[in-house]
């Protein structure tokens, strides 16, 4: 009982689990060769890797759903981020994380991004603050007009950008 145990911990501390015998896709019917496709965590579901990325590439949100549908059964758990991470490149990883900060920007009403170009610096903004300072790059913005321009008010800095517009 215990080295049953000890496997399943084993399995479960791997940032994604293989499939130990061939399989069928249940997506795309695919034949899976060993250690070629992937046993979520979640549901335990096995399906090849490309529907699996498919997947991730199609959600419109990261809380990706288990593809898996089969006799008027649709999957409903989620696959873990671990198992998202190892399915995809760097790039696309970081590409995916940029989806979720997008979706948390539009979700949260006091999120803050500071305005430095190119600084991925963020917080929430609480109450009446009105300037933040970046803990990054260190510049000040202001989060009620969403703009830079310390040493002005937001109606002057208003007025400075049209006088600049004309």
């Amino acid at each position: 009982k215990k080295a049953r145990l000890r496997e399943q911990i084993d399995l479960y501390e791997k940032d994604m689990v293989t499939n130990s015998v061939p399989f069928t896709c249940k997506v795309c019917d695919a034949a899976v060769p060993e250690g070629e496709g992937v046993c979520l965590k979640s549901c335990h579901h096995l399906l090849c890797r490309s529907c699996l990325v498919a997947a991730i590439e199609r959600s419109g949100t990261v809380a990706v759903k288990c593809p898996f549908i089969g006799n008027d059964v649709t999957c409903v758990m989620d696959l873990q981020d671990s198992e998202i991470r190892s399915l995809l490149s760097k790039e696309e990883y970081d590409e995916f994380l940029e989806k979720g900060l997008t979706e948390v920007k539009v979700a949260v009403k006091n999120f803050f991004h500071c305005r430095t170009p190119d600084c991925p610096w963020w917080c929430l903004v609480e109450g009446g603050v009105v300037e933040v300072e970046c803990k990054l790059c260190g510049r000040t913005s202001c989060a009620r007009c969403d703009a830079m321009h310390t040493g002005m008010t937001c109606a002057e800095y208003q007025a400075w950008r049209a006088s600049k517009m004309q």
